[in-house]
């Protein structure tokens, strides 16, 4: 299910509650240090969990006993289905393992990722044994196993409800939860003494269902007491998955009570009814709400992807659903597609029929899933971008070209020697301004580009306001014109290396060379945002480090100048003319913030404060903050996560640098640095 993370550090205090009406809860260390404790846990899980399997083991004769003699009670209703004694105890062995051996392989996989967390142990335990007492075979054990099935029934409930009011910080908050536990465990004592009592039908008295409901129905009622008014984003996440998993349980039970209540059955007068009761609706009651509850537990307690499963879920259910849909489309083709060929030729031409409407749903699925795949990302998510399409970023390749490689041999007054880059928006060339024996890059805008109206005005637009800027960490503008079509602008050649090759071969980076690079960039930023431009690029590919002459480098603890590139996705923060939000992916994923995401028009300079935190995040660990196997993920992280702790990957890395990566990565703009100089003076600490 994934790596099980656990912080020494406090990380509620990055997120501040929402409501303002308690003390918030930070996260704990769940680590078990002390060796001696760690192998009094560990001795004491392995003896409950052998137990359990020798006892499980031990049940299955009696069991297959019991429902024979149950085949024998129900010999009416299964000859009149055809069904024989037999296939009656395999249906309901099935069923019992299906019940019974996921909960105790997950408990066992939690166990052998993370034997020294107390938290992940005692969930281990709680699914092992709940597992065990949530089937049937262990209560056909005969008088002799009284003892140990009395400790499984009473165990296993009490430290699962122990479990739903401890997580996923493992402590009883507020402290009198402890009661909740105390009493349940008394009651629980009582209600199963004599131990026969385990053994008998007594489990399902009805109203010794509704108490045990009720405690836990009050043990989810606590949690969403402290998911309003106490949890951090991290322990909300958690705390959500928790209470859904557990409420379908809850639900479940429910429901199978008030069939049995409701639904009273007379096997030899209905039994098709008894059947449809007694071995699919109940049995599916239970099984598919504990194991989804399984599986909401090691989301609970693995914050592994934790907030990609919104996502998973939520899209798998559009293909679902669509699924379902042109299920009935397609029996309706079918029946409307043989009506007509049975009026046409007088026959029902099946075959014809089924073929007709294979093609017909064959062409509508894809379709159809990938808009509504993009409705639940834009009414669901709030997602306004289309991450199906990326920009490209161009490469660096900087080399001397030959002459059947140069596409042109002269733009304007520069000619063309080499190339810098190529890439979906256009290509860097390097060139030499003749009269001025000068060195330059010259980007050019192809023809195919060019057609586009948007894309000549917003890479005019470029130029234009690059040109404007003078600062020595913004790449200067010497001109830019049009020639055969084609646009091109005219810049300075930077000599050097991207900083993203740099942080590729380095990282993590020393302090002192992350400190050089931000107050750059930093300083560009601000002095950009003075101007009313807005980057909404910022990341490493865009960021060239010049090597600095000597007396350059007085002062200095790195050798090389960072120099910002790259306005084409700029934006003045007055600008209404709204080029940028067509829909288009504007800047790159992994740097990209969540007002950006959602096509909110209040981008401003807090983007780019919002793309350096991740930058900062990239120099100090060598990582991006936030990954995932499709851009769909990444952008719902940007959306969702908070912002992980770079200590998490480093633990050398100080604490001001840490709080600095969070605050500049928190998800509302009002709660980041206001200028990135800000930022900048935060990593002095």
């Amino acid at each position: 299910m994934g790596t099980i993370h656990e912080s020494p550090t406090v990380i509620g205090g990055a997120d501040p509650n929402p409501h303002g009406n308690g003390a918030e809860i930070t996260e704990v260390d769940a680590r078990l240090r002390d060796p001696r404790v760690i192998w009094g846990m560990r001795v004491a899980w392995i003896s409950i969990v052998v137990l359990a399997i020798i006892s499980l083991i031990a049940a299955l004769p009696y069991f297959r006993t019991r429902l024979l003699i149950e085949a024998q009670n129900f010999q009416v209703p299964l000859q009149t289905l055809g069904l024989s004694a037999d296939t009656f105890v395999t249906l309901s062995f099935v069923r019992e393992l299906i019940l019974v051996l996921p909960g105790m392989l997950l408990g066992t996989l939690l166990y052998a990722r993370r034997s020294t967390n107390r938290m992940v142990l005692l969930l281990s335990i709680a699914m092992v044994v709940f597992a065990l007492t949530s089937g049937d075979a262990v209560f056909a054990l005969p008088a002799t196993w009284a003892s140990v099935v009395y400790f499984f029934s009473v165990f296993g409930l009490t430290i699962m409800l122990t479990v739903i009011l401890i997580m996923p910080d493992g402590r009883f908050h507020p402290r009198w939860c402890f009661l909740i536990v105390a009493t349940y465990l008394v009651i629980e004592l009582v209600h199963y003494y004599p131990f026969i009592d385990v053994l008998s039908g007594n489990r399902f008295n009805p109203a010794w269902r509704i108490i045990q409901l009720l405690f836990y129905a009050i043990g989810i009622g606590v949690q969403l007491y402290r998911y309003r008014h106490y949890y951090n984003a991290a322990q909300r996440q958690q705390t959500k998955w928790l209470i859904f998993g557990l409420s379908n349980v809850l639900l479940g039970y429910v429901l199978i009570s008030l069939i049995r209540a409701l639904w009273v059955v007379v096997p030899a007068a209905q039994p098709a009814a008894w059947f449809a009761q007694t071995q699919v609706i109940i049995p599916l009651l239970r099984i598919i709400p504990v194991l989804f509850a399984y599986v909401t537990l090691i989301f609970a307690v693995s914050r592994y992807r934790l907030w990609e499963v919104d996502l998973i879920i939520n899209r798998g259910l559009v293909v679902i659903g669509l699924a379902g849909l042109l299920g009935i489309v397609f029996f309706a083709v079918v029946f409307v597609l043989q009506g007509v060929l049975q009026l046409v030729t007088g026959t029902a031409q099946s075959n014809v029929a089924l073929v007709g409407s294979t093609l017909v749903i064959g062409t509508l699925f894809q379709p159809v899933r990938r808009r509504l795949q993009r409705f639940v990302d834009r009414k669901l998510f709030g997602i306004k971008v289309d991450f199906r399409h990326p920009r490209p970023a161009i490469p660096i390749l900087n080399r001397k070209m030959t002459t059947a490689e140069l596409p042109i041999r002269q733009y304007g007054e520069y000619m063309v020697t080499g190339i810098l880059g190529r890439g979906g928006m256009g290509e860097v060339y390097r060139g030499v301004q003749a009269t001025l024996s000068r060195d330059v890059a010259i980007k050019v805008l192809p023809a195919n580009k060019a057609i586009s109206d948007e894309a000549r005005t917003r890479f005019e637009r470029e130029a234009r306001t690059v040109a404007a800027l003078h600062h020595p960490n913004i790449i200067r503008v010497f001109d830019y014109g049009q020639q055969f079509d084609e646009a091109y602008m005219v810049m300075e050649l930077v000599e050097g290396q991207s900083l993203d090759t740099y942080i590729k071969q380095y990282a993590p980076l020393s302090l002192e060379v992350i400190r050089a690079v931000m107050n750059d960039l930093c300083s560009a930023l601000d002095y950009a945002h003075e101007q009313g431009l807005v980057h909404r690029d910022v990341k490493p590919s865009n960021v060239m480090l010049q090597p600095v002459t000597a007396q350059a480098h007085s002062g200095r603890r790195f050798d090389k100048r960072a120099i910002l590139m790259d306005f084409g996705v700029a934006r003045m923060i007055t600008d209404t003319s709204h080029l940028t939000e067509s829909g288009v992916l504007v800047g790159t994923f992994d740097y990209m913030a969540p007002e950006q995401i959602t096509g909110g028009r209040e981008v401003d300079r807090r983007a780019d404060i919002y793309a350096l935190g991740v930058l900062l995040f990239q120099m100090l660990t060598g990582k991006l903050p936030f990954v995932g196997d499709n851009p769909g993920i990444i952008i719902f992280a940007h959306l969702q996560r908070p912002a992980p702790d770079p200590r998490e990957i480093n633990p050398a890395i100080p604490s001001h640098f840490s709080v600095a990566v969070q605050r500049a990565l928190a998800k509302q703009p009002e709660l980041r640095f206001v200028t990135a100089g800000e930022l900048a003076d935060a990593l002095v600490g």
